[in-house]
């Protein structure tokens, strides 16, 4: 299930960076947590992989979680606006790496660095 388009929309970009909102009105916020809605942390990975799958251009599946570090929650109404910075996207072979954060007004909220297999 794809979360681009329905919970979240990608309204910027250049180069590795992605600013994205969320659709705080996505139905996955009324059961997680009502009247103070944070963003899974399968979500945010699903996010990744599907920015990482843009910046590619080909589908790609999480292979190892290398290192993920949740460091602040990221609620939908919070900050109208989220950064999502790749400061290493590399392919080689059938696998990406992709490393990087996840800012919201200067503050950083996730910290990742991921392979994906390309499918």
């Amino acid at each position: 299930m794809k979360l681009l388009d329905s919970m979240f929309s990608v309204v910027g970009r250049s180069d590795l960076t992605f600013e994205i909102a969320f659709n705080e009105n996505h139905p996955i916020y009324r059961a997680h947590f009502p009247g103070k809605p944070i963003t899974p942390g399968v979500c945010i990975m699903k996010l990744i992989e599907e920015l990482v799958e843009i910046s590619v251009k080909r589908e790609i599946r999480l292979s190892v979680a290398k290192n993920v570090k949740f460091l602040r929650p990221i609620a939908p109404s919070a900050s109208a606006y989220m950064t999502i910075c790749f400061d290493l996207l590399l392919e080689k072979d059938a696998l990406v790496q992709a490393r990087g954060t996840i800012t919201a007004e200067g503050q950083t909220c996730t910290k990742f660095s991921l392979i994906f297999r390309k499918q």
